[in-house]
């Protein structure tokens, strides 16, 4: 009957649920550079209801709150309250926008605000598109390896060719060329070398692999130890992939900033608008003296 076709367990769901609470925790702890956020939490857990308090404190904890949020919801880490101020009027004054300042990274300091003087040149950045195009190669090199149930053997103490090996033929490494059991038994061994261009005493040893009744045991033992080691390759290159796409992606952001921010300077736009406002309308004399401007 339907209902009793099993589904996902229980313990898996609850599991799934337990890692997905754990994976935000962790992405806010991240993001925030603070565990302000889950402390906060557990502290309203552990309190129940808001009971009043210290209004300096609580203000103080307001602030800290929001500067989190700040954080979290725009990536950029800034360190206090009135750092976050300053850049809010930096980036109305330069026209620019807060996720293009996260884009930067650490080339945009926030306590000033302002791009670092000293960016990365543009052999740099194609320095990182190298890394990170090889880092991809190997990455999908070595995941279609890992999909073929083929061993990656060579004959010991031989020419050193690699060869594919499976129960039904032998294919040579980098070639089209292939022998199995048949080619083995009704042609000359000689005559598979030149095909293949192997030596003849390796067709000789690869043939008598067919022969061995243990090669399916002896296959899957050699693909299980292969795919160990592309995962240990798989792993340093997203180790050191991932910097490197990160490294071009922020050096990047960072040198179209300066562009724009060049542009607007040679096209006579640079001055802040606060200032430009307070050029446009000058803020009138005081009249408190008896309804007259007031003297200095």
């Amino acid at each position: 009957m339907i209902e009793q076709l099993g589904t996902l367990p229980a313990w898996l769901t609850l599991a799934l649920q337990i890692l997905a609470f754990v994976s935000v925790v962790i992405w806010l702890r991240l993001r925030s550079g603070s565990p302000h956020v889950l402390r906060t939490r557990l502290w309203a857990l552990a309190q129940g209801r808001s009971q009043p308090g210290d209004q300096p404190i609580q203000a103080f904890l307001s602030q800290r709150s929001s500067l989190m949020q700040f954080r979290v919801v725009t990536g950029v880490r800034s360190p206090t309250i009135q750092h976050t101020h300053r850049l809010m009027t930096w980036l109305h004054d330069h026209e620019e926008e807060v996720g293009d300042v996260a884009r930067c990274g650490g080339y945009f300091d926030v306590r000033l605000p302002g791009l670092s003087r000293r960016l990365p040149s543009k052999t740099w950045l194609f320095f990182f598109t190298l890394v990170f195009s090889l880092c991809v190669g190997i990455i999908m090199l070595a995941g279609l390896t890992m999909l073929s149930g083929r061993a990656l053997v060579s004959v010991l103490d031989g020419s050193g060719r690699l060869m594919w090996l499976a129960t039904s033929d032998v294919r040579v490494l980098h070639t089209t060329q292939h022998f199995g059991p048949s080619d083995c038994d009704h042609r000359a061994h000689t005559a598979i070398a030149a095909a293949v261009g192997l030596p003849s005493n390796e067709v000789d040893i690869a043939c008598r692999w067919f022969g061995d009744r243990s090669l399916p045991e002896k296959i899957r033992e050699s693909v299980h130890q292969q795919r160990i080691v592309l995962l240990l390759m798989v792993a340093l290159a997203l180790g050191y992939g991932l910097p490197a796409y990160g490294a071009f992606t922020t050096a990047k952001a960072a040198r179209a900033m300066r562009a724009r921010l060049q542009a607007r300077g040679a096209s006579g736009l640079s001055v802040p608008l606060s200032e430009a406002a307070a050029a446009t309308h000058p803020a009138e004399p005081s009249t408190d003296c008896l309804g007259h401007p007031c003297e200095v």
